[in-house]
């Protein structure tokens, strides 16, 4: 295999198009200094894919377009093309390899590699060019100043010449290459060991934890329910006394009126022995003596009946006091029991408002993202449901309404008709009073018996009245709980839009988020999205590794210098990047050094990351010291830089930072893309209309309130 012909276009001092041909055996280009022999070296070794420029005698690879027959402000090209005679033991004929530099207006370039007229990689052609034995940065070029570098070297150095030319040495490589994968197989197998290990401990703790919660929902959901009960039968309690003072009262008021009329009954009775009397008094004065004696012993035996009757009244008067005054301790005792019913309300209306940081505590304590998701799925699944239970209660609550209304009229009517006899009858009392005991009174016995009907028909209109304000208050209930599960479900979907929130904010400025959507090629990710740490140690490598956790990992320094022309077209501000070709080689610190000194272990060792970013994380920690606490790190103060598991950092020149620990920031190790869950999606879908529900019962609620009792007056 040889060289058969180089084309060059655009190179260096070559203008235009010139193909040089090389003939088979010896070919000899001579000529003056500057005519251009060496550039056809350069051109060879520019189309085998040398990376470096100064290789090529050139600062930068834009420097090698020829541009003094371009326009200003056009694009440039340079190209040239190696063809290569193969004539081994099965002849291919000619094979060509080229490469064009394209440099734009703005001084950005791209480079394009062909083989036979098809493009591609840089990677692609090496392979090609190795299975010829032929190397870009080998010997099969040999330039100026090459010749007496060899006479030079010792005799190891010139064997390694000779193996590099044999296509031994790759071999070499190719066997250290495979050892130290091998080692790192091995380093990762114990790792993954160790966390496996862990993730063990850690899914049985967590499975102790579920089993904890699942007890803890269980019993505050009992207890919700008895708590509800017990109000329920309070409730309840209050009213059945209430209807039995009602009930006293009732007969309180019958015994007030049959004594009312016996009262009058005697009165007459009374009047009528008076007139007698004084009948008897005025016959007396007409008869004789024997007449008088007679009528003397007739009159004592009715002075001693009036007596009795007089008696009698006294003690009648009293009973109608004493009904008075129980009447009055019954209407007393009433108003206190509506007072200790509205407290009751209160009292459940307050432990409704203590239930709801109970329950926000609860769901914070829901950590498995399984129950998370089954929880979603329930809730997507019954929310058409719910909708219609909730058109069935509205409707419901409608119809209670409607049979409400009226029976509400006609206790307002009836309450009114109750206040008119009451008005009457106080009348009536007073008109008794005024006239004395010599005017008999006017029985109210119609009257009254008919203020008992309308009190019968009263109670019967309060107990139909009451059995729709319960069911009423039932529907209440059930929308007031059905509210509250919608307000979980809107928490729940509020702290997932937190977390996909804050995992957006982990992945950096708006550069980094421009230089992500491009695409580019080469981009390894964040260094604190390419290593792992253990949590006991998390806080000191943050603090250890400061801003650097946001710094761009890539391939190599021309992938780097393409982001940057991308932030400056774009306007997006800046960023740091760690190209991997050019980090300097770190080697990984021993352990037993650390412990020798009072430390934990070095930074760089307590991180888990593959190997090819080993360079990485040498660059970011260093040399960098963690101890358990500041009094062990301040013995070496000034010597080494270290850094606590509380977070106080110790710099190398004595500096010290610490106090108390730093707000929490966007970037932790281990950070990975997460994006909204299509559970989180679909709650909020459904939530709309349940959400628009909510407002709409909350506008009604007060149209479907019972109104208060109107007060009796006396």
């Amino acid at each position: 295999m040889y060289v058969k012909q180089i084309e060059l276009t655009r190179f260096k001092s070559f203008g235009a198009s010139t193909t040089i041909p090389l003939l088979p055996g010896f070919t000899v280009i001579s000529g003056p200094n500057g005519s251009g022999k060496s550039n056809i070296l350069d051109a060879l070794l520019f189309a085998l894919g040398l990376s470096s420029s100064k290789g090529m005698r050139a600062d930068r690879l834009p420097d090698l377009v020829n541009q003094s027959h371009s326009q200003k402000g056009r694009t440039v090209e340079a190209s040239v093309s190696v063809t290569f005679a193969v004539d081994g033991e099965v002849p291919m004929g000619d094979w060509t390899i080229s490469r064009k530099l394209r440099v734009t207006s703005q001084g950005t370039y791209t480079s394009t590699y062909y083989v036979n007229g098809s493009p591609c990689t840089l990677s692609e052609l090496h392979e090609q060019l190795a299975k010829f034995h032929v190397y870009p940065e080998g010997y099969n070029v040999v330039l100026q100043g090459d010749v007496t570098g060899i006479i030079s070297m010792n005799a190891r150095e010139r064997r390694e010449i000779i193996d590099e030319l044999a296509g031994v040495g790759e071999f070499d490589r190719k066997i250290e290459t495979a050892k130290e994968k091998l080692d790192d197989v091995k380093a990762q197998e114990d790792r993954f060991r160790i966390v496996e290990q862990e993730l063990k401990l850690a899914q049985e703790k967590l499975q102790g934890d579920r089993a904890k919660a699942e007890k803890y929902q269980a019993l505050r959901h009992e207890l919700s329910q008895l708590d509800a009960a017990e109000l329920v039968l309070a409730q309840r309690h209050w009213l059945y006394q209430r209807t039995l003072k009602e009930e006293s009262l009732r007969t309180t008021q019958q015994a007030a009126g049959e004594l009312q009329q016996e009262l009058g009954e005697l009165q007459s009775q009374i009047d009528l022995t008076t007139v007698q009397y004084n009948e008897l008094n005025a016959r007396v004065h007409d008869l004789g003596e024997s007449e008088y004696v007679q009528q003397a012993g007739h009159l004592a035996a009715k002075q001693a009946e009036l007596k009795s009757l007089q008696k009698q009244q006294q003690e009648l008067m009293q009973s109608y006091d004493r009904a008075q005054q129980q009447l009055g301790q019954t209407q007393t005792e009433i108003g206190d029991l509506q007072r200790l019913l509205e407290q009751v309300i209160q009292q459940q209306q307050h432990q409704q408002v203590e239930i709801r940081p109970v329950q926000e505590l609860s769901d914070r304590q829901q950590a498995l993202v399984q129950q998370q998701r089954q929880e979603l799925s329930d809730i997507a699944t019954a929310s058409a449901e719910w909708l219609k239970q909730q058109a069935k209660l509205y409707q419901l609550i409608d119809d209670l309404q409607t049979q409400v209304d009226p029976l509400r009229q006609e206790q307002i009517r009836l309450q009114e008709s109750v206040r008119q006899w009451w008005l009457q009858r106080t009348q009536a009392e007073n008109d008794l009073e005024a006239l004395g005991p010599s005017h008999p009174p006017t029985t109210p016995t119609a009257p009254q018996i008919e203020l008992g009907a309308i009190e019968t028909q009263i109670q019967g209109v309060s107990r139909a009245l009451s059995d729709a304000q319960m069911e009423v208050q039932v529907i209440r209930e059930t929308t007031d709980r059905l509210q509250a599960e919608q307000q979980q479900k809107t928490r729940q979907l509020d702290r997932l839009d937190a977390q996909v929130q804050a995992q957006r904010e982990t992945f950096g400025t708006k550069a980094i988020q421009v230089i992500r959507s491009a695409s580019l090629r080469g981009i390894h990710g964040l260094v604190a999205q390419l290593g792992t740490v253990e949590p006991r140690a998390q806080l000191a490598l943050e603090i250890a590794a400061g801003s650097r956790l946001g710094f761009l990992v890539v391939e190599d320094d021309e992938v780097a210098a393409e982001a940057i022309n991308l932030l400056k077209l774009e306007r997006a501000g800046r960023a740091t990047f760690l190209p991997l070709n050019k980090l300097k080689s770190f080697s990984l610190p021993w352990s037993h050094q650390a412990r020798d000194l009072g430390a934990i272990d070095y930074a760089v060792n307590l991180v888990q990351f593959a190997s090819e970013y080993q360079d990485v994380f040498g660059f970011i920690f260093g040399q960098t010291l963690v101890y358990e606490h500041l009094e062990e790190a301040r013995r070496h103060i000034g010597r080494y830089r270290m850094v606590t598991l509380e977070g106080d950092l110790l710099e190398s020149t004595g500096a010290m930072t610490g106090g108390s620990q730093p707000p929490s920031q966007s970037l932790h190790f281990g950070t990975t893309d997460l994006r909204e869950s299509q559970e989180a999606k679909t709650l909020r879908d459904r939530s709309k209309p349940s959400t628009k529900c909510s407002i709409n019962c909350s506008q009604n609620r007060d149209r479907y309130r019972t109104p208060s009792k109107p007060s009796k007056q006396n």
